[in-house]
């Protein structure tokens, strides 16, 4: 197994600037939909009370 430094797996603002200067500029931002690691406790909540419904739909659109 490969050890690397530590330095290696913390957040650098650096690097997140370095990797955004590589990107193309969002041309709508409207459509972005951020992807989470876990669900949030409301999220959790409402599957334990709804165990059967579909959960895509959890937030409703205005």
């Amino acid at each position: 197994m490969i050890q690397y430094p530590i330095e290696l797996s913390l957040p650098s603002a650096v690097q997140l600037g370095r990797l955004g200067q590589r990107q193309a500029p969002v041309s709508d931002v409207t459509s972005f939909v951020p992807r989470y690691l876990r669900l949030t406790k409301a999220e959790a909540d409402w599957q334990k009370q709804h165990p059967k419904e579909d959960s895509s739909h959890y937030v409703e659109k205005v």
